[in-house]
């Protein structure tokens, strides 16, 4: 059964010589201090979002990338992977497993996959 839910993205600010960053809202929940690229990706019943977070918009930081796995259902977000001075897009879910790609500034991405199944055991916040 597909699920719908309200999901916004509204630009609040850009890296220096990169792209805009987006205050996201999920069924009117605003995340507060927090700051998403783009693109996200949900799963076939619309009940997850993948999504990138940048935690640094000063130009004189290290840029940090976080790729959370968000459960619209139980309202709560899980921590898939990090980088530091890079992206991560996800790229797809497949049955139990998120696909995501991780790029370091000046070296060519590489694509990883992350088994859903232990959620329990990741980092995470609840919204």
């Amino acid at each position: 059964m597909s699920v719908t839910h309200d999901i916004k993205l509204e630009q609040v600010t850009e890296l220096r010589m990169g792209p805009p960053l987006f205050e996201l809202r999920v069924d009117g929940t605003k995340f507060k201090n927090r700051t998403f690229f783009a693109s996200y990706i949900s799963d076939l019943d619309n009940t997850k979002i993948a999504i990138t977070e940048c935690t640094s918009t000063s130009h004189d930081s290290h840029l940090i990338s976080i790729l959370w796995l968000m459960d619209l259902e139980l309202k709560k977000a899980y921590q898939i992977s990090f980088i530091e001075d890079g992206t991560i897009r996800p790229v797809k879910f497949e049955t139990t497993k998120l696909i995501y790609e991780k790029q370091q500034f000046g070296i060519v991405g590489r694509e990883y996959e992350r088994d859903l199944s232990d959620l329990a055991l990741m980092k995470s916040f609840d919204f």
